[in-house]
């Protein structure tokens, strides 16, 4: 069987359709209204690079490859603040080795959503707090828990201004006032 004919299963036509004919009611196919569960930035990504492959499959199967390559880039440079080379090595090694990760490469939202959740979580490590509510924004428009990005980032921010170190400072005024700033 092709590649194509070996991944495009479960999820993966859903997908390589709405790429194809977006969440549009006129196709003659039935129960188009499940479609509402199929988040909308895979495949928009999928349409918009179908130019430069071919097919939604070829698209989309890029964007899962290039996802998880960044993903795996974040994934190191996150574990590498909390330990050394070798256990963030480890950390990237163990995810492709998981028998799982055969969908990170398939046509699927995981890579994708990796990516962003990845890229979320880096940067609010970093302080950088636009560019993780912006990758978490667009990881829930990839998946709907990327809505769960949420509490991490508050989680972090309470974190950075020393809400979780000091409880009671939660009730000062300069608390708010640092709060806003960021």
């Amino acid at each position: 069987p092709s590649l194509e004919s070996m991944f495009s299963r479960w999820d993966a036509p859903h997908y390589l359709d709405i790429a194809k004919h977006g969440y549009t009611a006129d196709r003659s196919q039935g129960d188009l209204w499940l479609f509402i569960v199929f988040y909308p930035l895979y495949p928009a990504l999928a349409a918009l690079l179908k130019p430069l492959f071919g097919t939604e499959f070829n698209a989309a199967t890029f964007v899962s490859w290039a996802s998880l390559a960044g993903a795996c880039t974040l994934l190191w440079k996150l574990a590498c603040l909390d330990s050394d080379k070798p256990a963030a090595n480890r950390a990237v090694k163990y995810l492709l080795l998981f028998p799982a990760a055969v969908f990170l490469g398939a046509p699927y939202t995981e890579s994708l959503f990796l990516l962003l959740s990845a890229l979320s979580l880096y940067s609010m490590r970093k302080d950088r707090w636009w560019l993780a509510g912006l990758a978490g924004f667009f990881a829930a428009l990839a998946r709907n828990m990327g809505l769960l990005l949420v509490v991490p980032f508050a989680v972090e921010l309470l974190d950075r201004l020393g809400a979780l170190s000091e409880p009671r400072r939660l009730m000062t005024g300069q608390f708010w006032a640092d709060f806003l700033k960021r």
